[in-house]
């Protein structure tokens, strides 16, 4: 708030019609300046001060062509008002001193000196908060009406605060650098106890929040933004470690206590850790809590609970996993990957060299097992065709000599079919079948014909409808066990028949062989005779 408080500084004297060389004094033989007047300060009977020429006025304005520019800075004392103003008169609103001033209106104009008993005499332009009373103290509370420039004359359109420059507000930091004391960088802004935004286009916000990266952002408790173009937000969190340039450029950290140096990077959680000594690791994404990448890592992505990795374009979620090598992926609990392009799901699994598959089915991480692992061939494990796979064993052993085993199962298997083999009996018994309609029994002659005519069984899948490739033929195990329970059955039934007709004809047989005995018998006793 400026308020300009006049004196008056010149005093005309009349009666001297001719011009002084040198210094003038009254009261004084020695003037210290061009006029020098003395007080009587001793003659309680004299009157002592200055007066100027004293006009009404209507008198002044008479005179209008006299104020030219030689009369710039002439002073008077107007001793009445008037209604109607000319150019050079239109300020003249109340009595009192007024000074001419050449560079006013269009020829000069009469100005007020202001009185500090009338406040309507200078304009003040801030005003007491809750009243439109003029702010006459430096410790009122004030407020403006319309916008607001600070170092410019114009500020932005559209903005009540257009500021030229850094804004400090709180108990903002302050500190030195060298010999120079900083408050807030080029630019910048720092609002709170203890803040400070030290580099350009930077804002802090908070309790002891710093910014200390070029257009970088930091709010809320204990934070710090070292990184270039670096965000932090919440309590506790750092980005970039100050010792290396471009540590922490362009990451961005929300929640508590994380720390950060890795550039291009999304953090989100608490306690995460993110450290390179180089500053070139990035563009990672973190999201939960105590979760760790170390080292050159770059383009990988962890969500969860106490996740590690040291490498690079992998995917991690859940608690507690580590992954070791590159371009891995880890869904679940306590899971570990070492190989390269290694894929792990389940929990507390056990991690082979070369596998490239494991799904973990551990009770914990001190007993720890497989549910299915995929391992590669160590002696050509160039290509995906050349891996395997085992089940139900944690120690089995490739096939290294010809490499045919693709599958090992160490237990059952358990598939599922839309039908069983049993419409074989259901048809024979009854007639037809309502667990298979289009199933029906055949003879052996049919059989025989549909074999020299077709080169298959009927009710088995023909080679013809097979896929081949180069390493065989694909046929489905399930439809063929149903087929081979079928001919099973069938098998079973044309025995029982064959059985049936043996039976009946030993049955006749052995009658035969009663009668011959008998005729035997009879011809004997005839010859006898």
């Amino acid at each position: 708030m400026n308020k300009n408080i006049f004196t008056i500084g010149a005093i005309l004297i009349s009666g001297f019609a001719f011009s002084q060389e040198g210094r003038v004094g009254i009261n004084t033989a020695s003037p210290a300046a061009t006029l020098d007047v003395m007080a009587s300060s001793t003659d309680l009977t004299r009157t002592d001060g200055l007066i100027a020429p004293r006009l009404k006025a209507a008198e002044l304005q008479a005179k209008d062509a006299l104020y030219t520019a030689l009369q710039d800075g002439a002073i008077v004392y107007v001793t009445e008002t008037l209604t109607s103003t000319t150019d050079k008169t239109i300020n003249i609103t109340a009595i009192g001193y007024y000074y001419f001033d050449k560079t006013q209106g269009t020829a000069g104009r009469w100005m007020k000196i202001a009185s500090p008993s009338n406040l309507t005499d200078y304009k003040e332009p801030w005003n007491v908060q809750g009243s439109t009373t003029p702010a006459t103290l430096n410790s009122d509370a004030i407020y403006q009406n319309n916008a607001v420039a600070v170092k410019k004359q114009n500020g932005i359109l559209g903005a009540d605060l257009d500021v030229l420059g850094a804004i400090r507000g709180g108990n903002a930091l302050v500190y030195s650098s060298g010999t120079t004391a900083v408050n807030v960088g080029a630019n910048s802004i720092a609002v709170g106890e203890g803040s400070s935004a030290t580099e350009t286009n930077t804002a802090a916000f908070g309790y002891q929040t710093t910014s200390a990266g070029i257009s970088s952002f930091a709010s809320g408790y204990q934070n710090t933004a070292r990184g270039n173009y670096s965000t932090v937000s919440g309590k506790g969190n750092t980005v970039g470690s100050g010792l290396v340039t471009t540590s922490g450029h362009a990451s961005t950290v929300f929640g508590e206590a994380n720390q950060v140096n890795h550039i291009l990077t999304f953090v989100n959680g608490y306690g995460n850790t993110l450290t390179d000594a180089d500053g070139q690791a990035g563009t990672n994404f973190v999201s939960g809590t105590s979760n760790t990448i170390t080292g050159n890592s770059s383009w990988n992505f962890i969500a969860g609970i106490n996740n590690k990795t040291s490498s690079s374009n992998t995917f991690t979620t859940g608690t507690g996993n580590t992954i070791t090598g590159n371009g891995g992926v880890v869904v679940g609990q306590n899971l570990t990957s070492i190989n390269n392009s290694e894929i792990a799901f389940g929990k507390n699994n056990l991690s082979f060299t070369n596998s490239y598959l494991t799904v973990g089915n551990g009770f914990n991480t001190s007993n720890r097992s497989n549910l299915i692992a995929a391992i590669v061939d160590q002696t050509n494990a160039t290509t995906v065709k050349d891996a395997w796979v085992a089940i139900g064993s944690n120690t089995a052993i490739p096939d290294r000599q010809n490499n045919t085993i693709k599958l090992r199962v160490y237990g059952g298997i358990q598939t599922a079919a839309s039908t069983y083999a049993d419409y074989v009996f259901e048809d024979y018994f009854n007639g037809n079948s309502s667990i298979n309609p289009n199933y029906k029994f055949n003879t052996l002659y049919s059989v025989e014909k549909f074999v020299k005519q077709n080169h298959h069984l009927p009710g088995v899948t023909s080679i013809k409808n097979l896929e081949k490739t180069s390493d065989g033929y694909s046929f489905d195990l399930t439809s063929l066990s149903t087929q081979t329970l079928e001919k099973v059955e069938e098998l079973y039934l044309h025995t029982i028949e064959q059985q049936k007709q043996i039976d009946s004809q030993k049955d006749e047989l052995d009658a035969l062989k009663d009668l011959i005995r008998k005729q035997q018998s009879q011809i004997d006793s005839l010859l006898s005779k």
